[in-house]
């Protein structure tokens, strides 16, 4: 995301100013080339362990070569994935169900933009459902002090459910999360995959629900392609 928004010089000024003399490890669910331009700044011949070991090309010098290695993706060994077919009109309705009857649950619940988190926030704590299960929303327009506020707020409760866009969805640790709930469908593999990590980490088990629109059911078939298989669930 960092070398996407423009900031390699940057990183790379950082690096520099770290000293020779230290030993540097690169984490990420997903490997991309942006992945490994951040390689080619931070690590000198890198040693690479991966859950797809097997699929890495070497280069002369030992290295991995950034062309020949495919896009690769991996969620959670403990991770139970479903999806449900919904109307758009229907799906704030269907959230605020399987809230309501998950009170002793911690979810997050991803929304595509900020207005949507405010929306459903305001709109489900009029509707009392904060009483049997508190509430709490993160997006960029927050200040970073309240955002870190919001933070430990959620990660002590034991049951809780917090809106948030995509600002939660890579570099946070939320423990003991149950549920992840994605109302609107991902714009890509790698945004569903890095949303779900949030849940079922290291040895817990975890489970994720994925809302689709008619008109999104499509992006079942794209995970299924890259090995990710969802199991469909209807409304009781």
């Amino acid at each position: 995301m960092l070398l996407e928004l423009g900031f390699a010089n940057t990183l790379e000024g950082i690096l520099q100013n770290l000293g020779r003399e230290r030993q540097t490890l690169l984490f990420s669910a997903t490997l991309t080339k942006e992945i490994h331009s951040l390689a080619k700044l931070s690590l000198k011949k890198p040693e690479y362990i991966s859950l797809h070991e097997s699929k890495i090309a070497k280069g002369a010098d030992g290295a991995a070569t950034e062309e020949k290695i495919p896009m690769q993706y991996e969620v959670p060994k403990g991770l139970a994935q479903y999806y449900m077919q919904i109307k758009i009109e229907d799906k704030l309705d269907t959230l605020f169900s399987f809230l309501r009857t998950h009170t002793k649950t911690k979810s997050l619940v991803f929304f595509s933009s900020i207005k949507q988190v405010r929306f459903a926030y305001e709109a489900f704590r009029k509707l009392n459902l904060s009483r049997a299960l508190p509430l709490f929303e993160l997006h960029g327009k927050q200040k970073q002090p309240q955002r870190m506020a919001i933070f430990f707020g959620f990660k002590e409760k034991k049951h809780a459910s917090m809106f948030t866009t995509n600002i939660a969805a890579r570099g946070l640790d939320f423990p003991s999360v149950d549920w992840v709930i994605q109302v609107d469908c991902p714009e890509d593999v790698a945004t569903y995959v890095h949303r779900v990590g949030r849940t079922a980490r290291y040895k817990s088990g975890g489970k994720s629900l994925l809302l689709l629109a008619p008109t999104e059911e499509k992006f079942v078939g794209k995970l299924k392609n890259k090995g990710i298989s969802l199991n469909r669930i209807y409304v009781n």
